[in-house]
């Protein structure tokens, strides 16, 4: 009696974990308008945008050009103007990177999810005429 071997070929197909990755869709409401000094109003804005999500992630952001999350700060050559960013419409939690004081926030998977920043400049800062500007990195951690 002969034994027939038969060749037994098994596979798996091993796929790569996905990789997390967030976007950011949209956003706009970056510019808080024309600055008058002499007002006793501060000047407000509220950034609006889309992000999405594939995974969990926090949400920081960066300190801008004044190197500190207590004062913002935009620049027009050496001039510069306060302001801050904030979680909250009362202005009262600091947007930064999740140190005291400077709080950072959790999102979760999803698409086109919404996102608003408040922003507010201080009244009364004796500055130069002029245009001024800072620039924020948004940094999803997974």
């Amino acid at each position: 009696m002969a034994k027939l071997l038969l060749p037994l070929m098994l596979c798996a197909a091993i796929a790569a974990p996905a990789r997390a990755a967030c976007t950011i869709n949209s956003i706009s409401g970056a510019s808080f308008g024309n600055y008058n000094p002499y007002s006793t109003t501060a000047l407000t804005t509220t950034i609006t945008g889309k992000f999405s999500c594939t995974s969990n992630a926090t949400v920081t952001i960066s300190t801008g050009s004044s190197g500190t999350y207590t004062t913002r700060t935009m620049r027009n050559g050496a001039n510069v103007l306060n302001y801050n960013l904030y979680l909250d419409a009362g202005y009262t939690i600091v947007l930064g990177d999740g140190s005291p004081g400077a709080a950072s926030y959790n999102v979760g998977p999803g698409n086109n999810q919404p996102f608003q920043v408040y922003g507010k400049t201080p009244p009364q800062q004796d500055v130069a005429v002029g245009a001024y500007s800072d620039s924020i990195v948004v940094t999803f951690t997974f």
